[in-house]
């Protein structure tokens, strides 16, 4: 979310003799301190809320929702929706190091505001002084009284992840959106589930017998580099996002995903060696020590020699504890959509040679395509195929997403004949007749020939 955008949404909160900051984190919900409200909890003080970054001044009242003293937090409705975008928020802990702005109402700028810039310093593995984030706040900005920037938002890379505190021991800092996720939870504000959803897996079509196959080539080619490879919508991004081993001495680590919330990430971004480094860094710190790592902002050829000490030290971690570690990156060609050259770069931050008890998937429609770049990292015979749906399974599939109905025999064979055993063909399908269009389905083509070669030209575009 643009930084101009996300100022927008921080107001100035007046509760009887407490003045504080707060943010929309829905349409018509403000998120602040506990403390800054405190008057209208204990005395009836009404709470009067301001939006003056725009320029000119918007006042709401406002009344609680929720709050938790402990954690020092308290959920507001307004009146009435504001015209503003409310900010995304995430429960991912930041990496130390990492940059981070906020702005808030402090009593010394109580007139025209003000932005905090920092880094995060340590994070906390329990609350200190009410904060689990430690912040170093840049010279250029610093004041001598924070009060009233209590309940401002936490920025990094434009995704709000805590709450600004200033307590009554003079100390600043920042709770976490991952240590009030209960509360934000209760509130239905976070849903159970994590916000990146992902793919949508209220049903999927299994695989068993492939996955079983899998798990072997995998033992087979532990050390190695795998490249799991199939044709555009057969399920890879699926499968490397959902794959659960059925294997006592195989462990899913992570996956490191191009095509995943396509309509929301950045494949430039995501593809820049210092993302993935700290990335890796963090997930890795968090499965050995607990820790979220420090963020790295080397020059390439240092980010090459982190992304080898990283990955020995998840090897390590997974010979500690006999099992073999598995890791996806998916989605290689979306990469190469942007920029050949960013791809090479990504590639070669990949070490020759991995730890013996480590497996790092790569996945694209085709290895040919990638055999050059990828050199003698990963060759011909430690490419696996994911293939086709079964017959059987398409029928399975198609009786348990179909509205009870329209779960007609003539309809399901229809559908699995023309999807072939193609994912994504076969979902279309479904959608068609679930929404009434059963007879559109009797005029489409088998996925084959001319709309095969139409649907993969599609994705290159």
């Amino acid at each position: 979310m643009l930084e101009s955008t996300i100022k927008l949404a921080v107001c100035k909160i007046k509760c009887g003799t407490e003045s504080g900051s707060g943010w929309l984190i829905k349409q018509n919900i403000v998120l602040t301190a506990y403390h800054c409200v405190e008057n209208a909890i204990n005395d009836g003080n009404p709470i009067e809320l301001e939006f003056n970054f725009s320029g000119s001044s918007e006042d709401f009242s406002a009344e609680i929702i929720d709050y938790d003293e402990d954690l020092d937090i308290a959920l507001l409705s307004l009146e009435k929706v504001v015209e503003y975008e409310p900010i995304p928020f995430r429960d991912a802990l930041p990496m130390e190091s990492k940059e981070f702005y906020s702005y808030g109402w402090p009593v010394d700028k109580l007139e025209i505001g003000h932005k905090l810039t920092g880094s995060i310093l340590q994070i906390l593995t329990s609350l200190k002084l009410g904060n689990d984030i430690e912040i170093n706040i840049d010279p250029s900005n610093s004041l001598g009284d924070y009060s009233g920037h209590s309940g401002a938002p936490l920025i990094c890379d434009g995704i709000c992840i805590g709450i600004i505190r200033y307590s009554i021991e003079n100390t600043i800092g920042a709770i976490s959106i991952f240590r009030i996720r209960k509360f934000l939870i209760k509130n239905n504000i976070f849903e159970e589930e994590l916000i990146d959803k992902g793919l949508e897996t209220p049903k999927l079509a299994s695989r068993t017998e492939f996955n079983e196959s899998f798990d072997n080539f995998v033992i087979s080619n532990k050390g190695k580099y795998i490249f799991l490879e199939g044709a555009h919508g057969i399920g890879k991004s699926t499968f490397c996002m959902t794959y659960k081993t059925q294997n006592p001495s195989i462990e899913y680590f992570n996956t490191y995903s191009f095509t995943h919330n396509r309509d929301i990430i950045n494949v430039a971004h995501l593809a820049q060696p210092v993302e993935f480094v700290n990335w890796l860094n963090m997930q890795v710190s968090m499965l050995v020590n607990g820790s979220t790592g420090v963020a790295s902002k080397d020059e390439y050829s240092k980010l090459i020699m982190q992304t080898q000490n990283v990955i020995q030290v998840l090897g390590r971690y997974y010979s500690s504890i006999d099992k073999i570690g598995v890791l996806f990156i998916d989605g290689l060609d979306e990469i190469e959509k942007q920029d050949r050259e960013l791809l090479k770069k990504f590639l070669g931050l990949l070490p020759q040679i991995i730890p013996s008890s480590l497996v790092i998937i790569l996945s694209a429609p085709s290895y040919r395509q990638y055999s050059e770049l990828l050199g003698a990292k990963l060759r011909q015979e430690s490419c696996i195929a994911l293939p086709s749906l079964s017959y059987e399974t398409t029928q399975r599939f198609c009786v348990a997403t179909l509205a009870e109905e329209r779960c007609d025999p003539e309809i399901i064979k229809l559908i699995c004949d023309k999807a072939e055993g193609h994912p994504l063909y076969l979902r279309y399908l479904i959608d068609l007749v679930n929404n009434g269009k059963s007879d559109d389905i009797v005029e489409l083509p088998l996925l084959e020939g001319n709309i095969l070669n139409y649907y993969e030209s599609l994705w290159y575009e």
